[in-house]
This record gives C-alpha cells, sequence and structure tokens, in this order.
C-alpha cells in the first residue's frame, strides 16, 4: 500500500519591496531622520516633509546628512531636502549639506533662527521659495558653484547676512534669482571671492549673461568691466551698488533690463553700445552722479523712470531712432537744461518732465498730438512753450506749477482739449498766449485756454520768429540756411520747411 505524504505548505517571509513614498527611519552620526524613497529605480530618497505648520524631522544642535542611507537592505542617494523639512527648528545650531543633495524644495530650513553659517554644495542646482527665509541668525552663506535658481524670497529676512562667498565668478552670474530676496547680498551686501571681497569687479570672459538680481546691494564694489561676450544684462543686475563710480559695457550688449543700474548713485557717465536697442524701466533712475549720457541711435525706447531722479544730468539727446518714451523718464532731473526730442514722437507721457525744475525751454516736435498728465508739471524755470499744431489734448496739471512761463504758442487751430489744472499757477495775468489767425474766439471761448488774459492772434511767421536761432530744411532735408536769424525766417518764400525736426508752413 502506498501512503502519500501530505505537502507541507511553508510560509516564507519573502522580503518587503520598497515603494516610492515609503517613509522610514536611518540613524547616521547619532542622529534618526526620516526619509523618503522618491524613486526606487533610481534608489533616491528624500528628507520626509512636513507642512507650514510644521517640520517632517524637528532639529536641535548640528544636523549632519548623509549622502547614502539604508531601507531594507539597500542603499539610496539622498538628493533632496524635502518641502518644510526642517522648518521651526529653532534650535538647529549648523547643517552639513552632502554633495549628493540637488534640490532644496520650498520652505526647508525657514525660521531656522539658530542657523549661522550655511553651505551649499556643488551638487546643488536648485534652492526653493522660502528656502532659508527668517533664518535670523544666519551670518556668512558659502554658495556652490552649480546653483542655477534660487526661489522667490529664498533668503528672506535674513537681516543679520553679512558676508556671501563664491569660488567660480562666472557660475554666480548665471544664477537665476526670482526677486531681490531670493539673493543673500540683499542683506549681506558683501561678496567674497576665494576669500577675497569682489571690489573691482572684472566678469569673466565665459559669461554671456549677468542674471537678475546678480549683484544687488553689492556696496563694496567700485568699478565693473564686462568682457565683448556678454550680449545680456538682466533685471536689477547692479541695482543699489551705490559706490560703483564706472562702468565699461561691451560692444555686442543688446539687452539692458529693467533696474540694472538703479541707484547707482555715485556713476557719473556710462558709454551705451551701439547695439542696445532699448533701455528698461528705471534702469538709471535714482543714479544722482550722473551728468550726461548719449543715447546710441540703435535705441528705439525708453522705458518707464528710465532716468527718474538723475538729479545732475545736464542734457539729453535724443536720437531719431526713438518712437516711445514712457512715463516719468526724465521727471525729477533738477539740473536738466538741454533736451533733443526725436520727430518722430507723437505723444509726451505722464510725467515725462515733472519737476525739471532747471529746464528753460524745449522744442517740441510737430509730430506730437498728445500732452499727458503732469508731462511739464512743476518745470518752475520753464519760460516759454510752442505746442505743435498737430496737438489735440493736454492731460490734467500738463503745466502746472510752471509759473516762470511767460509765453504760450499754440499752433493748433483749433483748441486742444485740456484736462483740469493743465495750467494751475501759471501766471494767465502776465503770459501772452499766441494762436493762429481766425483761431483767437475759439481759444478765448474754449475751457480754460479762456483764462488767459493776455491772447494775441499771430500769423505763421510770427510763430516761426520763436525759432530764431535754428537751422532751416526744406522738405527733402537740403540745409537752407544755418543759425537762421528772425529776419531771415520772415524773409522765406512761401512754403513748407522743417526746423528742428517739425515741419512749419509758411503762406
Amino acid at each position: 500500500m502506498k501512503h502519500i505524504l501530505p505537502f507541507l505548505f511553508l510560509s516564507l517571509a519573502a522580503p518587503a519591496i520598497a515603494a516610492v513614498g515609503d517613509d522610514f527611519d536611518f540613524t547616521y552620526e547619532g542622529q534618526t531622520l526620516t526619509y523618503t524613497v522618491i524613486s526606487e529605480a533610481d534608489k533616491t530618497v528624500a528628507t520626509k516633509a512636513g507642512n507650514s505648520s510644521g517640520a517632517g524631522n524637528s532639529i536641535s544642535g548640528e544636523l549632519i546628512l548623509p549622502s547614502m542611507v539604508e531601507y531594507n537592505g539597500d542603499e539610496y542617494e539622498l538628493t533632496t531636502i524635502s518641502t518644510y523639512a526642517f522648518v521651526y527648528s529653532k534650535e538647529m545650531a549648523n547643517v552639513v549639506i552632502p554633495n549628493s543633495v540637488t534640490s532644496i524644495e520650498a520652505g526647508a530650513f525657514g525660521y531656522c533662527t539658530g542657523l549661522t553659517t550655511l553651505t551649499i554644495p556643488d551638487s546643488m542646482v536648485t534652492i526653493g521659495d522660502y528656502a532659508f527665509s527668517n533664518c535670523s541668525k544666519l551670518v556668512t552663506v558659502v554658495m556652490g558653484n552649480s546653483v542655477q535658481s534660487i526661489g522667490d524670497y529664498g533668503f528672506f529676512e535674513c537681516e543679520v547676512l553679512r558676508r556671501v562667498e563664491i569660488s567660480d565668478l562666472a557660475a554666480w552670474c548665471g544664477i537665476s534669482f526670482v526677486n531681490m530676496f531670493s539673493n543673500p547680498m540683499f542683506y549681506a551686501e558683501h561678496i567674497y571671492l576665494d576669500g577675497e571681497e569682489i571690489i573691482d569687479l572684472v566678469v569673466p570672459d565665459t559669461v554671456t549673461a549677468i542674471g537678475k538680481n546678480a549683484f544687488i546691494y553689492g556696496v563694496a564694489l567700485k568699478s565693473v568691466v564686462i568682457p565683448e561676450s556678454v550680449t545680456s544684462i538682466d533685471y536689477g543686475a547692479f541695482c543699489y551698488c551705490n559706490y560703483i563710480t564706472s562702468v565699461k559695457l561691451p560692444s555686442a550688449l543688446t539687452y539692458l533690463g529693467d533696474f540694472v543700474f538703479y541707484e547707482c548713485n555715485r556713476l557719473v557717465d556710462i558709454n551705451l553700445p551701439s547695439t542696445i536697442r532699448a533701455i528698461g524701466a528705471s534702469t538709471f533712475a535714482n543714479c544722482h552722479s550722473l551728468t550726461e549720457i548719449d543715447i546710441p541711435d540703435s535705441v528705439t525706447s525708453l522705458g518707464e523712470q528710465s532716468f527718474y531722479g538723475c538729479f545732475y544730468l545736464r542734457s539729453i539727446k535724443l536720437p531719431e531712432s526713438v518712437t516711445e518714451i514712457a512715463k516719468s523718464s526724465f521727471a525729477y532731473c533738477h539740473s536738466l537744461k538741454d533736451v533733443k526730442l526725436p520727430s518722430s514722437l507723437t505723444s509726451l507721457s505722464d510725467f515725462l518732465f515733472n519737476n525739471c525744475d532747471a529746464l528753460e525751454e524745449i522744442t517740441l516736435p510737430g509730430s506730437v498730438t498728445s500732452i499727458g498728465l503732469a508731462t511739464f508739471g512743476y518745470c518752475s524755470a520753464l519760460k516759454s512753450i510752442v505746442i505743435p499744431g498737430a496737438v489735440t489734448s493736454l492731460g490734467d496739471g500738463a503745466f502746472i506749477n510752471c509759473s516762470a512761463l511767460a509765453s504760450i504758442t499754440s499752433e493748433a487751430t483749433t483748441p486742444p482739449v485740456c484736462g483740469k489744472q493743465a495750467f494751475d499757477n501759471v501766471d494767465k495775468a502776465g503770459c501772452t498766449l499766441y494762436v493762429p489767425e481766425g483761431s483767437l474766439e475759439a481759444y478765448k471761448s474754449a475751457a480754460i485756454w479762456k483764462d488767459f488774459l493776455n491772447v494775441e492772434a499771430a500769423g505763421i511767421k510770427d510763430i516761426m520768429a520763436d525759432e530764431a536761432g535754428k537751422d532751416i530744411y526744406s522738405l527733402n532735408g537740403q540745409l537752407i540756411k544755418r543759425n537762421a536769424s528772425r529776419s531771415d525766417l520772415q524773409s522765406l518764400t512761401p512754403g513748407l520747411y522743417i526746423i528742428e525736426g517739425r515741419m512749419i508752413m509758411v503762406k
């Protein structure tokens, strides 16, 4: 008889297989932290994430992170410090980040108020929003050579920062600082290359672009030399560097961003290359010591407040290529006396020359059709103005507080529509308003214009008398008379002429 032996079903314990998202503990240098698997295939992990109210791991004393950890018998590489990983670890005195970490996510070390020194390894590529915000005792940041971007408010409220150390200047120039608080220099104000503070900055010729806010608040910088390889200088690159006195720009530069030299208030002069196409918003605003600047004829536009508050800027000549000048571009240029506007302008923007209180005269091109809000407001030295015949409107306060105005000539046969307070605090009893023949009654009955007590009809030759001392050209550009006298103007034969970019008819 055959005996059939029963099968024994043994339950053998198979090893657990790690999955993405698994949390596990690992002890290193006597410190146990929780980690999260982020890729089983690549064998990579992150420190456990927290949230805005609490950390993934709370730390006191020194934090030493390992480059490799073990889980279920396998080794995993630490590549990421997760969102809010160590937030509010107020007793953390120091952190050692291994050269395996490539990313620090948002808020990872926020409010670590005991942290005084931070070293970012060369492996690091991205640092997230608010990553080190409110580290209120952080004094020194040593930046790795591979960082490409630092997010919004990366070092916000790190108010005792005093030193940024780098070993690769070209790499630093390439970092994308999302805003000014992303850059530790906003508070530190001093940057050191291989232990030496940078005073005379010479950008390496391997650099092709200087990134946003790269040297913001670099108060030790005195001179800047930018090599021919650079074609772009981005937003705020040198803003608040208020001890810079000289800058050498490359001849191939095509882009000069907004706020690049904002409040470089010891910068005396700068040569703009003929390759620049535009001057950005507030690019030279509050450069108080800038006395003159030549705008190359490659430039087609000036951004808002581009030269705002350049207190000692005496003259500006804008080439014919410029077709747009944004609002407040020359506001508060208190020393500005000599301005040449291009003949292609069709409008004078709001506050364009507001508070230019040394400006005594200016010639408006005949192509202008509108004068904006407070464009010449508070130009208290302005003695006379000729408003071209194409102008149809004056904005609110266009000439408010132009208290020295003694003569206004309007060439428009139909009185331009005036906004409220267009000529407030202009002496309407002492200032003479000259208007075209046949338009006298229209001006005397038009709102605001009718407030002038001395209104005189002037023939076209009378109006042209204000152009004495200017060159006269025919319509085809042929010079007829240089530095024409009043008698030269009065003796012109009937026809069309160009004077200072304005077309004038002699009948």
